[in-house]
């Protein structure tokens, strides 16, 4: 794994990155499905069960966008988003609720398993990485 790691990663010129890979995976359908990301935050740091192989592709995990807020409605510049102070929510773009937001990036996505790592943390990384491969739930980054 760490060989294919350090080809994927040359290839994506993020060779540094190769000493910084933690190849810790956490696997555990019972806890993780439905689970708040209070309650996965809670548990990262135990000690993994090794998933098994994804051959069909449909695993993902959970992305999160440590740089995510809700727009503030006091701060927000309601003008260059097509917006009116008063009337408008900051926080809602008109989308389907997904944990109670209606942004349409809600700070968090899917991503398929296969090449999360280091491919996907590689091009997610980079400046506009998040908003280029950004996939709205329930949809995966699958590729």
């Amino acid at each position: 794994m760490t060989e294919r790691a350090r080809l994927n990663l040359e290839e994506d010129d993020a060779l540094d990155l190769l000493e910084t890979l933690d190849w810790k995976v956490r696997d555990n359908r019972s806890l993780f499905d439905d689970a708040s990301k209070s309650l996965v935050h809670s548990v990262v740091n135990k000690e993994p069960q090794p998933p098994g192989p994804d051959v069909k592709g449909i695993g993902y995990a959970n992305l999160v966008d440590s740089y995510f807020e809700m727009p503030n409605q006091e701060t927000h510049d309601h003008a260059s988003n097509a917006k009116v102070w008063g009337e408008d929510d900051a926080a809602n773009e008109g989308e389907e609720l997904v944990e109670g937001c209606r942004l349409y990036d809600v700070g968090w996505m899917k991503a398929r398993i296969e090449n999360l790592i280091p491919e996907k943390h590689a091009r997610l990384i980079r400046s506009g990485g998040w908003h280029s491969y950004y996939r709205r739930p329930p949809k995966v980054w699958t590729w």
